[in-house]
């Protein structure tokens, strides 16, 4: 009897190992992050959360001067309300705190789709740790983690639907009405959901519940302020963006493009190594997350975690994560004292907590309280959404991250205006006030200019005001 319960107490422990050295790595990651905001988006989004909470969601902007009374849809109103509700309750820390807690959502949600398929323990945590990897360049304190923390969740309910769950179907129209009102990627859910019905039916030769599945899921996401706009909406948003690096095609030249071809390159290993090219419902939205991966490098975060599922189960069917052997007995002591140790490490990190809730270098409430009311101003684009949030509706912004508002014309202009060598290129807009980086052409041309004076810096950015 003391055998047996021996042997079940080293066997729970052996299960509990792979668990607990998961979160010990992404804790480490995790706490890595933790710290001074560092994303201008966040800012715009906190302020529109207080617009709608005031006064309801927003027709047309009203932050800038650039596209001022023209149609704007916030896309993740429903992200914003929750972002401001946060900050106002708790402060800028628990904003600051969201990356990190989605950082380990995303691990445990991968290991546990990992487990789903089949896949043994080691494989899943190696698989998790390397998704957590491959996506953190994706995330910040942006409404987009929403996204990437239900899209497992809905591909786990959309193959309990198909195992014959009761709840399965209402559930996945829940998440995809919460995720159409939370942020736009939601139409990767719905396309993805779809071509999965479109696997089911080659597979079974049946479309009755597949049919239902994907027009349940496409009708779900239409309960949102918009209707179908919001579909047309999210399709235009990557023209608009030509300035956003994560919107640009996969580039080999980039460390994270280079990881994201190898994570191609292990899925379509998976698929074929576990002859899944025939399972539709599995290949073709994977194989239409790659393609879309390497058009628009924003995807290789769903790319990874749809995919990353089946290659864990590849690993443990091929055998080639051997780590479970370290869960034998005579190496418990072994695996504890790594388990300590990796604790030690992650507590490292645990002083960036200090910095949650402050500003990072960029973001100088001195320099932006600088700027006279009433002002012009031409911006730099990561630096509109913290004008937003400090002098609206005292100053309005040239730019900032809503891209699908400004459109793909306006962009490019004010690009163009930040490299010019010529500080005459401000004088049709009537620009009277510049928030600029230090070492842009433009803040050369402006300061060798009599009209313009200086008003103030930081060690990034300058503030300078025209002449009466």
């Amino acid at each position: 009897m003391t055998d047996r319960m021996t042997r079940s107490k080293r066997s729970r422990l052996s299960a509990a190992v792979p668990v607990v050295v998961l979160l010990i790595l992404v804790l480490w990651q995790a706490f890595s992050q933790a710290g001074a905001l560092d994303s201008g988006d966040v800012f715009w989004h906190l302020r529109t959360g207080d617009l709608i909470l005031d006064a309801g969601i927003p027709a047309a902007d009203s932050f800038s001067w650039t596209a001022q009374g023209e149609p704007w849809q916030p896309n993740a109103w429903l992200s914003d309300v929750i972002w401001a509700w946060l900050r106002a309750t708790f402060g800028l820390t628990a904003i600051s705190l969201l990356r990190g807690a989605a950082v380990v959502g995303i691990a445990l949600l991968v290991y546990w789709s990992a487990r789903r398929r089949g896949a043994g323990p080691w494989a899943s945590v190696s698989v998790g740790v390397a998704a957590t990897l491959l996506i953190n360049p994706f995330v910040s304190e942006r409404p987009l983690l929403v996204g990437f923390l239900l899209f497992p969740v809905l591909l786990a309910l959309v193959q309990n639907y198909r195992s014959g769950s009761k709840w399965a179907l209402a559930g996945a129209a829940v998440v995809m009405v919460l995720w159409a009102n939370l942020h736009g990627s939601f139409l990767t859910g719905v396309a993805v959901v779809g071509l999965y019905a479109l696997g089911w039916m080659f597979e079974d030769r049946t479309w009755r519940r597949p049919g239902i599945l994907a027009a349940t899921v496409a009708v779900a996401a239409l309960v949102n302020p918009y209707f179908t706009s919001a579909y047309t909406h999210a399709l235009t948003i990557r023209d608009a963006s030509v300035n956003i690096d994560e919107w640009q095609p996969l580039s080999v030249t980039d460390p994270r493009g280079l990881l994201l071809l190898g994570f191609i390159a292990a899925a379509a290993w998976a698929l074929t190594s576990l002859n899944a090219w025939r399972i539709y419902s599995t290949s073709l939205p994977i194989v239409f997350l790659a393609v879309g991966t390497i058009g628009v490098v924003r995807t290789g975060g769903f790319f990874v975690l749809a995919s990353a599922p089946v290659v864990a189960a590849a690993l443990s069917a091929l055998e080639v994560t051997r780590l479970r052997a370290w869960a034998s007995p005579r190496r418990q002591p072994l695996i504890i004292g790594f388990v300590v140790a990796g604790l030690l490490m992650a507590g490292q990190q645990v002083g960036n907590l200090s910095n949650a809730g402050s500003l990072g270098p960029r973001f100088s409430p001195e320099l932006v309280a600088a700027a006279p009311a009433g002002c012009r101003l031409f911006n730099e684009y990561d630096l509109g959404g913290f004008v937003i949030d400090q002098r609206w509706p005292d100053v309005l912004v040239s730019q900032d991250g809503r891209n699908d508002m400004y459109g793909r014309a306006r962009i490019e202009i004010q690009e163009a205006w930040t490299l010019s060598h010529d500080a005459s290129v401000l004088d049709p807009p009537g620009v009277n006030c510049v928030l600029a980086d230090l070492d842009r052409p433009i803040t050369a041309a402006l300061q060798a200019d009599p009209r313009w004076a200086e008003v103030t810096r930081s060690d990034y950015t300058v503030l300078m005001v025209k002449s009466p």
